[in-house]
């Protein structure tokens, strides 16, 4: 568990430092999101930054984490945890300048699942690992200069395979316009 929780801290602190480090040479976003996973049927939460190649494509690692989900069947206890590592791009279509964008979602997926089977006193674990590819369509909508707020419909093509919903805010950290 431990080592879990470390791996998972250099993730966000990986996804966090990304945008400091850079703030100065790249333009981009951060983003903290609400995730629902429609296979597991359970809220998650995602980090991401985006870079902009230029005004119109960006690109950028996402990481999302799925709260637990326990199951009660009789004597039988079965938690289920899953944590997703992307890499997605974007190609924003601004329906209203600077107001209003569409965009298609494309990418790599790693996924890591992990299922704890209690009956009784013993539990056994299974961990599966997958990548695949993601696709799906998102917009935005601009509150401010820097603050964005976007919705997302992604499918995972894997073996794990899945469709997540996210929404969220974004902050862009430098404006191209």
């Amino acid at each position: 568990m431990k080592r879990q929780i470390k791996n998972m801290l250099m993730l966000f602190s990986f996804i966090f430092l990304i945008p400091i480090v850079s703030y100065a040479q790249i333009e981009g976003t951060f983003d903290l999101t609400a995730a629902w996973s429609f296979d597991l049927e359970t809220p998650g939460i995602n980090a991401r930054s985006y870079f902009f190649i230029n005004d119109k494509i960006c690109l950028g690692p996402e990481f999302t984490y799925f709260f637990d989900k326990t199951e009660v069947h009789g004597n039988e206890e079965l938690t289920t945890s899953v944590f997703v590592i992307d890499l997605n791009g974007h190609y924003i279509f601004e329906i209203i300048e600077h107001s209003l964008g569409i965009y298609p979602v494309m990418g790599l997926n790693f996924t890591r699942e992990k299922e704890s089977i209690k009956i009784l006193e013993e539990t056994e674990n299974h961990t599966d690992k997958a990548f695949g590819f993601n696709f799906g369509i998102g917009t935005e909508i601009s509150l401010s200069k820097r603050i964005n707020l976007f919705g997302e419909f992604t499918h995972t093509f894997s073996s794990l395979e899945d469709n997540v919903i996210f929404f969220g805010l974004n902050y862009q950290w430098s404006k191209l316009h």
